[in-house]
């Protein structure tokens, strides 16, 4: 490679293969450029007599964005794209791990540049701490075709390989519909929604499509006196009492029988995870000895009523 200086605007960035998909902003690019300049050279080359990026995209609008008249880059004289790609795949893995997004599009770019299946399998998967098998390089390349929506929330919030699987199991439709509920959601009801979803698809034998058609669902995304977090909380939660009725029982069941008990706010009764145990625990917040004490007398009170057998069997209250 041979360094120089060139104009940014010099650089044609519209032809973007060499470029792996980041949906993170310039964030703190642009006042670390302006004050301390390029470090980390950009890589060009020429294709079809233009001068495009193989890496630092990036830093290059940065530096059109403050109109820097010149910027040292690394000149590579490589013709194989696939060989050129390998300088941003190594680069970028050198300093930090890549997200399953990223390793998506890193694993079709590779297939598209013509890098034999198996030296993707064997050699670049293990890379990416990904099993070497041949389904996984096909979800991955299934993955790098969700819709730019998803994957930008998947990005964003960290989304973990096996429930970018699940999404690839469910149509562009109905990625589509997906989008707006996910959007307004946390990580964690995020996952449970698209494995709800999924579950329920494949007991009753039924596109994800069809179920969000279904009247239940189309009165919640049609009801505008809600707003867009509220119907994602409401289509959760109908997702989550589909999925597992019997469960979903229980827990309205054990709220209901704690809201009639009263508790106050320092103590709070944990039932089992999933309801499948028999024993329930017990959390107490205190300051000082007279707050725990305080508590425990009203632990003993609560112990006398009648009610706390609710805690124990909530169904078995009509």
């Amino acid at each position: 490679m041979k360094f120089t200086q060139m104009k940014p605007d010099q650089i044609d960035l519209d032809d973007q293969r060499f470029r792996i998909p980041s949906f993170s902003s310039l964030g703190s690019l642009i006042p670390s450029i302006k004050k301390a300049g390029i470090l980390n050279p950009p890589v060009v080359t020429t294709r079809s007599g233009k001068i495009i990026a193989v890496s630092g995209f990036r830093r290059i609008i940065a530096s059109r964005k403050l109109s820097l008249p010149m910027i040292p880059v690394f000149v590579l004289k490589e013709t194989s794209d696939r060989e050129a790609f390998k300088i941003p795949l190594y680069e970028n893995l050198s300093v930090r791990d890549y997200t399953p997004i990223e390793i998506a599009s890193i694993i079709k770019k590779l297939h598209d540049f013509g890098e034999p299946p198996q030296s993707i399998v064997r050699t670049y998967l293990p890379l990416f701490k990904s099993p070497p098998k041949r389904e996984v390089m096909d979800v991955y390349i299934s993955i790098h075709h969700l819709s730019e929506d998803i994957k930008e929330i998947a990005y964003k919030k960290q989304w973990p390989f096996s429930t970018l699987e699940l999404m690839t199991n469910f149509t562009e439709k109905e990625n589509k519909a997906l989008y707006p509920f996910l959007k307004a959601m946390s990580l964690n009801k995020q996952k449970q929604l698209i494995e709800n979803l999924f579950d329920i698809s494949r007991k009753r034998d039924i596109s994800v499509q069809d179920l969000l058609s279904s009247d239940e669902f189309s009165f919640i995304q049609n009801d505008k006196s809600l707003s867009s977090v509220q119907k994602a909380e409401e289509i959760f939660e109908l997702t989550r009492q589909k999925r597992n009725p019997l469960m979903s029982m229980w827990r309205d069941s054990f709220q209901k029988a704690c809201e009639n008990l009263d508790l106050p706010e320092e103590i709070t009764v944990i039932p089992s995870k999933y309801f499948e145990g028999d024993t329930l625990s017990l959390k107490l917040d205190f300051k000082s000895r007279s707050e725990l004490k305080k508590s425990i007398q009203k632990l003993k009170e609560l112990s006398d009523k009648k009610e706390i057998t609710l805690l124990l069997d909530p169904l078995s209250h009509d």
